[in-house]
Formats: structure tokens, C-alpha cells, sequence
């Protein structure tokens, strides 16, 4: 071994040889393995410090800049709605865009059926109601700051429902009186569904407050 290891550790083979007692860490060229080891772990240390901490600036700076993107409560109101209405009474509100960019919005109703809430039997989108017909849905860019006024109506049969609309629209009266009487009145809201741009996948969700389908009371006969 001595022998191959000559020109690196030669000073310690000729200290064995003599039956003297060799420590290692106090040798120069474990000491200077020492150092050398030191030094790099520290300068990649320093070095992960460094990176770590630009990341965070960048991050800050990031969220100071921009909006909250985890949920769209400050993005958007729903506004003008009531907290009732007939069977077949036209929904007017509008949608306030409170955030400071543009947002592009899809707008549907959904109903409370079953201890959950689900899309009413023929989903569209209601700022689009071509959209009945249609898989693809637009959606209505809105600006800062801005106000969209939509309405809803529940009554507009579908064309490829049979019958007419006179028929169509009672069934629907029907069943709220029906569900009105058994003491579990039909409940609606509305959802805003939110991007960012036209072409975002990722949706934020916000729901207006729930108002009540309330069946017409008949006439008092004198």
C-alpha cells in the first residue's frame, strides 16, 4: 500500500514503519481535505440561501402586484336579486365586477333538490341561452369596475320540450305549488362562473344568496 500511495502519503508510511502512533485529523493532508470539504459545503449552502431568498422577493413582489386569485368574493357581486318570486317571473340582476382587470364570466342556475345543489333540469348559460342548443358556451368579458345585466327566464321552453308553452309553464307552476304546500318551496340561486382570460381552463366559482319560487296565489272569489 505504501508503496502506491507514495507520492501522496509517503510522510505516513515512513511514521509506521517506525511503530509510531499516527492520528489522522492532525496530519496536513487530512487537514487540508478538511478545509477544502468545509469550504464547498459552505459556499452551497450560501449558494441555496441566496437562491431561496430571491424566490420569496419574487413571490411578494408577485402578490403585491397582483389580485387574489383564490377566490372570486372580491372579484365579483351579484346584485338586484329578490329573496322570492313566482313560478314563472322573469329574473332580472346584474353581475358588478369589483376587481381591477377584465374577467370573462359564464352565469347559470342551479336548484336546491335532494339536501344538495344541482343544475336545474335544462342547464345553459344564461348570459348565453344559445348555449341550450349548444355544447360550446360564451363567455361575456366584463370590465374593471363594470356592471352586466342579465335575466332568467324560467318559463322559455326549450324546443325540443313537447307540447307548448302554455302546457310547459303549468307544469312548472304546478310543481312548485306542490313543493310549496309540503312545506319544501323550490329554491334557486345563481352561479358566476370566472376567468381570467377566454381561453383559462380554471374556473373560480361564486353563488348569489338563494331566493325562493313561491307559488301565485289564486284569486279571492267575493
Amino acid at each position: 500500500m505504501c508503496g502506491g500511495l507514495q507520492r501522496f502519503v509517503r510522510p505516513l508510511c515512513q511514521i509506521s514503519s517506525t511503530g509510531t502512533r499516527i492520528h489522522l485529523s492532525e496530519h496536513p493532508l487530512h487537514i487540508g481535505l478538511n478545509k477544502r470539504w468545509y469550504s464547498t459545503m459552505t459556499r452551497a449552502f450560501l449558494r441555496t440561501i441566496f437562491v431561496s431568498a430571491l424566490v420569496l422577493m419574487a413571490t411578494a413582489n408577485r402578490n403585491l402586484t397582483s389580485p387574489s386569485r383564490t377566490s372570486t368574493s372580491s372579484l365579483i357581486e351579484v346584485e338586484g336579486l329578490k329573496t322570492s318570486y313566482t313560478p314563472c317571473s322573469l329574473i332580472k340582476f346584474s353581475v358588478h365586477n369589483v376587481s381591477s382587470e377584465d374577467l370573462f364570466l359564464e352565469a347559470y342556475v342551479e336548484r336546491f333538490d335532494s339536501n344538495s345543489w344541482n343544475e336545474e333540469k335544462y342547464p345553459y348559460a344564461i348570459n348565453d341561452p344559445g348555449s341550450l342548443y349548444r355544447k360550446a358556451v360564451r363567455a361575456d368579458r366584463i370590465k374593471p369596475r363594470a356592471s352586466m345585466d342579465l335575466s332568467y327566464d324560467r318559463c322559455l321552453k326549450p324546443k325540443f320540450v313537447k307540447g307548448n308553452r302554455e302546457s310547459y309553464k303549468r307544469r312548472i307552476e304546478e310543481t312548485d305549488k306542490a313543493a310549496d304546500d309540503a312545506g319544501t318551496p323550490t329554491i334557486q340561486r345563481i352561479r358566476i362562473e370566472v376567468r381570467f382570460r377566454d381561453s383559462e381552463a380554471k374556473v373560480e366559482k361564486e353563488w348569489s344568496e338563494p331566493f325562493k319560487r313561491v307559488a301565485e296565489k289564486s284569486p279571492e272569489v267575493k
